[in-house]
């Protein structure tokens, strides 16, 4: 059976981002199957298993391949949640996604097509399941401009607006004025958690000879959080 499904993914810096699921911007192929009790994603013969190493900063996401199957194990996992989806069926997904708005204009053609493919049925597995999907739509959409329309009814109360966007590897801006959303005062800044940590951890070391990694500041950082509520 044919059936339509929108899944909205954030290609982040450091995380990709679904509706339900988040997972490291991290891959690995193999041409064997993994072992028992790993997950992983089976696709055109060969194998791929989510990383917790980081693929590093990409400004342009469409350079090579990783990306593209980072959004296949996104797609599955929201497929495997959904429990409309059955053995069988054809799956056509629209897909939403992110871009900074500084380099909205610059690469929102470029990342639908790239996305979007040929349009041909991808066949992939993930957890011993089958699944036959075709990308039928891409929309790209400014990051700040997004998550703001969210409030839109009480911002265009204001004569100026600043949405910050503090991602992984970078820091977006864009300012909306009465509501309107100003393309001309925006940016993308390379000044995200990564690089925060990235910082954190060289002082520490250097003032206290302590390896700090970034997993221990996640830890720290989510402790904090927790007390605070």
């Amino acid at each position: 059976m044919i059936k339509r499904i929108r899944i909205a993914i954030d290609h982040g810096n450091r995380n990709i981002k679904t509706v339900h699921t988040v997972f490291t911007t991290g891959i690995s192929e193999s041409d064997i199957s993994p072992g028992r009790g790993i997950d992983y994603l089976e696709c055109n013969g060969k194998f791929y298993v989510p990383s917790n190493r980081r693929i590093l900063y990409q400004r342009d996401k469409t350079a090579d391949q990783r990306f593209f199957l980072l959004t296949l194990l996104g797609i599955a996992k929201e497929l495997e949640l959904n429990p409309n989806i059955e053995k069988g069926d054809l799956i056509q997904v629209q897909m939403p996604i992110g871009l900074p708005p500084k380099h909205f204009a610059e690469l929102y053609d470029k990342y639908e097509t790239f996305f979007r493919g040929t349009g041909e049925i991808l066949q992939f597995n993930y957890k011993q399941k089958e699944y036959h999907v075709t990308i039928t739509d891409v929309m790209a959409f400014p990051q700040d401009y997004a998550a703001i329309m969210l409030q839109h009814r009480e911002i265009r109360s204001y004569p100026k607006v600043v949405g910050v966007d503090i991602g992984g590897f970078t820091t977006d801006y864009l300012m909306f004025r009465s509501g309107i959303e100003d393309m001309e005062i925006c940016d993308s800044m390379e000044t995200g958690i990564i690089s925060l940590y990235n910082r954190i951890t060289a002082r520490m070391r250097a003032d206290y000879d302590v390896l700090l990694e970034e997993a221990n500041q996640c830890d720290l950082c989510s402790g904090l959080r927790k007390r605070r509520k």
